[in-house]
């Protein structure tokens, strides 16, 4: 019995591995930390996310971060690919509810990735070292770069831990 359970544990916890390493950096052949120009010449050659050339790029404020929009075809919506010092950190895929429902994605997902690391009624989340995929409802997938989306949140924290000083600061000179 001792002998079934070790076996039937290990076995769970070497898929979980095997699962969780393997998770895919991207949609369609563009991945994450893929370069700027990369991403619009394989943007201008995937006629299914409906890439127009630079009005669809926009510049966000911060340091050196730049957004590609993108009205999708058929199968997708609205498509978002953020940028950092030109790097691709986040692919935010809008399916279109009618042709791709959150279960549909969901079910692919678990088969092809195993279980999501978390879970709720409105989200799923699979995750390992180096990237994070979240499925959210209605029909909404996101790739998102584990490294550089840390680096810029505690640049952020750093940032506002600098204002809340300075702030603090200037109420003691009162």
């Amino acid at each position: 019995m001792k002998k079934t359970i070790l076996i039937i544990f290990f076995g769970l916890a070497f898929n979980f591995v095997a699962f969780s390493q393997g998770l895919p950096k991207g949609y369609d052949g563009i991945e994450l930390r893929m370069g700027l120009e990369q991403v619009k010449s394989l943007l201008m050659e995937r006629p299914n996310f409906g890439y127009r050339g630079e009005r669809d790029v926009s510049l966000l404020p911060g340091e050196n971060r730049v957004l590609i929009e993108t009205n999708g075809t058929a199968q997708l919506n609205r498509c978002f690919f953020q940028f950092s010092d030109e790097m691709l950190y986040t692919i935010t895929i809008n399916f279109r509810q009618k042709k791709m429902d959150f279960f549909s994605v969901f079910s692919k997902m678990t088969e092809k990735y195993g279980e999501p690391t978390t879970i709720s009624a409105d989200v799923a989340q699979w995750q390992n070292d180096e990237v994070i995929i979240t499925l959210e409802r209605p029909s909404t997938l996101k790739y998102i770069d584990k490294v550089i989306f840390e680096r810029l949140q505690n640049a952020s924290e750093t940032k506002k831990s600098s204002l809340k000083e300075e702030y603090d600061s200037l109420l003691d000179g009162i």
